[in-house]
């Protein structure tokens, strides 16, 4: 397996559980917060949209964070929506990127990455801010869906 074959599926399967995830959120409580130093939960929402778009992004060589940051979703639904789409257009695209356009070095927050680094470090940290809005979901009054086992709300997705 490439490395192109191992992010594919990782990508796949950590969308999936996102997307979850965000359609777990209770709609009422998207101005929760659990900290006055925390991020609201609508925040925290649309920064999945923004990571997919920041991958989308990469992937082109032309990650336009003005552009991105201007993201303003209706609801949840559109959230939910968005991220759906979003995902699954970055996944296709991905698949028909060759190893030199992944390999090419973009600049990204003042370094030149390569984009397959970014498309990696975009995952994980959506499932690093997706495990934050699990605690989210349970404190706002949510069900918190399985992510890698049973929750205590739910059991394992098949």
């Amino acid at each position: 397996m490439t490395e192109k074959d191992i992010l594919k599926t990782v990508m796949t399967r950590e969308f999936a559980t996102t997307l979850r995830v965000i359609q777990a959120f209770p709609q009422a409580e998207l101005d929760f917060k659990p900290h006055q130093r925390s991020r609201n939960a609508e925040s925290l929402l649309k920064g999945f949209v923004f990571e997919i778009g920041v991958m989308i992004g990469a992937i082109r060589h032309n990650i336009d964070m003005d552009k991105l940051h201007q993201y303003q979703p209706n609801d949840l639904l559109q959230i939910s929506d968005d991220f759906e789409k979003n995902s699954s257009d970055l996944l296709k695209e991905f698949e028909t990127a060759d190893q030199q356009r992944l390999n090419a070095k973009v600049e990204f927050f003042g370094r030149e990455m390569r984009v397959i680094d970014i498309l990696w470090g975009m995952t994980l940290d959506q499932i690093h801010h997706r495990g934050q809005l699990s605690v989210y979901i349970r404190m706002a009054g949510g069900r918190v869906p399985s992510i890698y086992g049973p929750s205590a709300d739910e059991q394992p997705a098949v």
